[in-house]
């Protein structure tokens, strides 16, 4: 009976022992976690951001969302030679009749920064989300004549978009850049330093993770009930 007990005493502070240690090595990690932030925490903002040398293509194409700085910088690589055409979307706003209203409004925008009005041109249809612009895009280049493109979108889109629009330009013949626009708004490397940049931030991950699992659009996996979730995943211009 001694000999039993005292196993048992003995088995026991192993047991103790080891899920002490185990403890001690889950603190310690995210101790060095913390300590290491400056180090992971700016990669994570990083990752967003694709940038690729630029050479000339035959068309620009302003993806929809904040619009007045994703014209700006496009007008200017337009001025400065690097396309012969500006190419804009419709997106559908939550109005009645939006038809058309958005896409007049990024014209005229377009026209304002110096872009001649001939050489501007719309995608039929209208867009609530990055893949369903992505397709108008595809169904429209298909019919233009072009084979290369610079795509124009804010610094954290660009991944989402270049993941998109790869699939949907696949075996296409189609080439494209993505350009992250100069935005000293966002900074992927002080992201979660200011509440726009952290909200940008999860938002696209959030928005790269709907992609994967293969809700495209509102009326996929139920989006379109989540009402909590819609104005964080729907591309909505805040300018």
């Amino acid at each position: 009976m001694t000999n039993l007990t005292s196993e048992k005493i003995v088995t026991r502070k192993h047991l103790l022992y080891h899920r002490l240690k185990s403890v001690v090595l889950i603190v310690s990690l995210l101790f060095l976690i913390m300590l290491l932030y400056p180090v992971w925490l700016p990669w994570i903002g990083e990752f967003l951001v694709i940038s690729e040398p630029l050479h000339k293509a035959d068309a620009l194409v302003i993806l929809a969302g904040i619009e007045n700085e994703r014209i700006a910088a496009g007008a200017q690589l337009f001025k400065q030679g690097y396309a012969d055409w500006f190419i804009l979307t419709d997106m559908r706003l939550d109005i009645p009749d939006s038809q058309g209203v958005y896409s007049a409004n990024v014209m005229r925008k377009a026209v304002d920064q110096g872009i001649p009005s001939e050489r501007i041109l719309i995608a039929p249809g209208q867009a609530s989300t990055t893949d369903e612009e992505a397709i108008l895009l595809r169904n429209f280049i298909a019919t233009t004549g072009l084979h290369s493109l610079i795509i124009v979108t804010s610094p954290y889109h660009t991944l989402r978009a270049h993941l998109i629009l790869h699939e949907a330009f696949r075996d296409s013949g189609v080439t494209f850049t993505v350009y992250p626009i100069p935005n000293e708004n966002y900074r992927a490397d002080v992201w979660w330093q200011n509440p726009f940049d952290r909200k940008q931030t999860l938002l696209e991950y959030t928005k790269i993770l709907a992609h994967i699992i293969g809700c495209r659009e509102f009326d996929d996996c139920g989006i379109n009930k989540w009402a909590w979730l819609k104005p964080w995943l729907q591309e909505v211009p805040t300018q």
